[in-house]
């Protein structure tokens, strides 16, 4: 995984403890968005072409997002459920992929969506027996934990487990008064 880098950002660290320890109850399912406007000078025409870049936003952004996605499970394997990209020849500059990931007995299914041409949420988002998770697809910090049992004392030994300097219940807009908590590194 030369080049690879995202599986060491702390909050990949923090991602993937939450999975392991059920912390939050059994892993349902991860979303995947990572995009926005390939807009910025290039300095070459390497990107756009096929034969030198080797491929379009799977190859450039997915490799790292997917790594990332793989890691956090130990996958050695995966089933292609689906995939569509806009390539028609060239090179792809949107694409969708549906994964099955062994996990614990069962199937986890992943949904990934990149795009150059449109902004995209750009987080992961694990959906959990009792809650989600959502972090930002490239950034090395900062968390969100959505916990639907409400379990005061549950919250605080995860919060002092993994020494969150920011941990306050809100209203998250939109979740219909599920309580949060933010996660920095």
């Amino acid at each position: 995984a030369v080049g690879v880098y995202r599986r060491f950002y702390p909050v990949s660290a923090f991602m993937k403890q939450v999975i392991t320890t059920d912390w939050l109850g059994e892993l349902v399912r991860i979303d995947i968005e990572e995009g926005g406007s390939y807009d910025w000078d290039l300095q070459s025409r390497f990107m756009l072409e096929k034969e030198k870049a080797g491929g379009g936003v799977l190859v450039d952004t997915g490799s790292h997002t997917l790594d990332r996605a793989l890691w956090l499970l130990d996958a050695r394997r995966v089933t292609i459920q689906h995939y569509a990209d806009n390539c028609r020849g060239g090179l792809e500059t949107d694409c969708e992929l549906d994964l099955s990931i062994p996990w614990r007995g069962h199937d986890i299914p992943l949904h990934m969506e990149l795009s150059r041409t449109r902004l995209l949420k750009n987080s992961f988002d694990i959906q959990f027996e009792h809650g989600r998770l959502s972090v930002p697809a490239n950034h090395p910090s900062n968390a969100v934990v959505v916990d639907e049992r409400l379990s005061s004392d549950h919250d605080q030994n995860f919060r002092n487990s993994f020494h969150v300097d920011t941990a306050k219940d809100f209203d998250l807009p939109g979740e219909g008064q599920k309580p949060y908590f933010i996660v920095q590194f």
